[in-house]
């Protein structure tokens, strides 16, 4: 299925839906998931993952042109950007705790729930492939904090590794590592040769296979059209599935939840309701609204239609992690005091790659965030501020001209 169209997955792809309104008893439930027992704490680091997903998701879609698709793990950036945030003092960490809505707990209420999330997801369904692992690689001689290593040991099960990024084998390790931890589907995630300028990088790897509770017939698939948000058509392979299902709707749109395994997971998808759009779906995304929809599901009876999709995403946040609060991290005015023995380093680049299969025997879903800190300004000049400028001849030394430059014009 081509990338360029109006699929927009928030927490699961959009799809074609036709209820029969009935709401008679459920002849075939779904089985009831392993109860969980968490804490306030880890419910509320799940919380604020959450809602800095909503945040993430909105400022990606309103970069991105329609008709691309988009596919984002925040529990990924969540744990990548955890571990920057133990590392952060003063502003800088105020800042990140904003942006991660995570003002609200103490580092080690963090810790101790990204520590028990780290165990109790991989185990909430045996039928169910989920792992998380997290690295951290820093360059050789770069003084990092002893109290800092063992917290992200601890907390993170992280391996920390002191390497050397010039070594050609460097760039090959910290990418056999992501390829090991998301089997296979994310092989790459940095280029040689590396910058002298890093100083550290920080990892997650996320990795989802599910079975549906509920298989699709592969000989119910059928050739469908797909409406683009264009006005278009592109053709596309429809499953399609008759069973009770749990379903919800208001004036905006329609949704469906189809669980994965004993049902611990599952793949919530919404679809617009036809005078409505995706963009209209995620403004009313919020955490108060989130607990009211996810409370409001009831089984029906209904015959359901859902798009194959199989594709790779990737996705730079540096920019629109600093608009969304934390741009004194980016730069070399961060306080990351916790993390380095000097003092001196800031985020560079963080970036997240993804990969999502959804078919009739269910979801595999992949992937990593890195974030990328230096500690100098490597080579490079970019005159993206005001600057001064003269035009001259050397042999003579004439100055013909002199300028400022205080906006970059292009008068016709």
């Amino acid at each position: 299925m081509p990338k360029k169209m109006s699929l927009l997955i928030i927490l699961g792809a959009l799809l074609f839906l036709q209820c029969s309104g009935s709401t008679e008893p459920d002849p075939k439930p779904n089985p009831e998931p392993t109860p969980i027992d968490i804490t306030q704490v880890e419910k509320e680091i799940l919380q604020s993952s959450n809602l800095f997903g909503f945040k993430l998701f909105k400022s990606i879609a309103d970069e991105t042109g329609p008709g691309e698709n988009i596919f984002i793990s925040p529990l990924s950036a969540s744990f990548a950007l955890g571990m920057v945030w133990d590392g952060a003092a003063g502003e800088t960490k105020d800042a990140m705790a904003q942006t991660l809505e995570m003002s609200n707990l103490t580092d080690e209420q963090a810790n101790q729930a990204y520590q028990s999330l780290m165990s109790v997801l991989p185990a909430a369904d045996p039928e169910v492939l989920f792992k998380i692992a997290n690295s951290i690689w820093y360059r050789t001689g770069k003084a990092v904090r002893q109290d800092y290593i063992n917290i992200c040991r601890t907390y993170f099960d992280a391996l920390v590794e002191e390497v050397n990024f010039q070594d050609p084998a460097t760039p090959t390790r910290i990418n056999n590592w992501v390829d090991e931890n998301t089997n296979g589907k994310i092989t790459k995630i940095i280029d040689p040769p590396i910058s002298d300028a890093v100083a550290m990088m920080l990892l997650n790897a996320i990795y989802f296979k599910g079975t549906w509770t509920h298989l699709f017939d592969t000989a119910d698939t059928y050739d469908a059209e797909f409406h683009l948000e264009d006005g278009s058509t592109i053709a596309c392979r429809m499953m399609t599935l008759e069973d009770t299902i749990s379903f919800f709707s208001n004036d905006i749109f329609q949704a469906i939840d189809l669980p994965y395994g004993d049902g611990s997971f599952s793949m919530t998808l919404f679809l617009p309701n036809y005078n409505k759009t995706v963009d209209d779906v995620l403004q009313q995304m919020s955490g108060e609204n989130w607990a009211t929809w996810m409370g409001s599901f009831q089984r029906s009876e209904m015959s359901i239609g859902v798009p194959r999709f199989k594709f790779e995403y990737q996705v730079e946040l540096t920019d629109i992690l600093k608009a969304m609060g934390m741009s004194i991290a980016f730069t070399p005015s961060a306080d990351f005091s916790k993390m380095f023995a000097d003092g001196v380093g800031w985020i560079d680049v963080v970036k997240q790659k993804t990969f999502v299969q959804v078919d009739e025997q269910g979801t595999e879903a992949a992937a990593v965030t890195i974030v990328i800190m230096i500690d100098s300004i490597g080579p490079g000049f970019v005159l993206n501020r005001p600057f001064f400028f003269v035009i001259q001849e050397h042999q003579t030394g004439a100055i013909l001209f002199i300028g400022k430059i205080a906006n970059p014009v292009w008068d016709e």
